[in-house]
């Protein structure tokens, strides 16, 4: 945004990169409120072309709604060392919530 090359920025070939002016001005003039589109859709098909807001759209897309999944998995983590189990190392703790959670993971393949 000042004026600093990153690395990270791939452009294509031959294509001036816009500032982000350009790119919020393309952007409201490539929504259309009649047409229905998929929210992830629209950021795979523009993500180079719109690659400053894309970059803010993927930091801020992946925070969720409810902070419901994080307080459920401390309560979980305060079962698992209980009392009874006070012996368990971190990375056993770690292991054993992973382990619950594993039918999430095979949804993510």
């Amino acid at each position: 945004l000042c004026g600093i090359s990153s690395s990270s920025d791939q452009t294509l070939p031959g294509k001036k990169v816009w500032s982000i002016d350009e790119e919020i001005g393309f952007y409201m003039s490539s929504i259309n409120i009649s047409k229905k589109i998929k929210f992830s859709h629209y950021w795979s098909d523009y993500e180079h072309r719109l690659s400053l807001m894309s970059g803010v759209v993927r930091r801020v897309s992946i925070i969720p709604a409810s902070s419901v999944p994080c307080e459920s998995t401390f309560s979980i983590a305060g079962y698992i060392r209980r009392k009874e189990r006070c012996s368990l190392s971190a990375n056993a703790i770690r292991y054993s919530l992973v382990l619950k959670d594993s039918h999430k993971l095979e949804l993510l393949r």
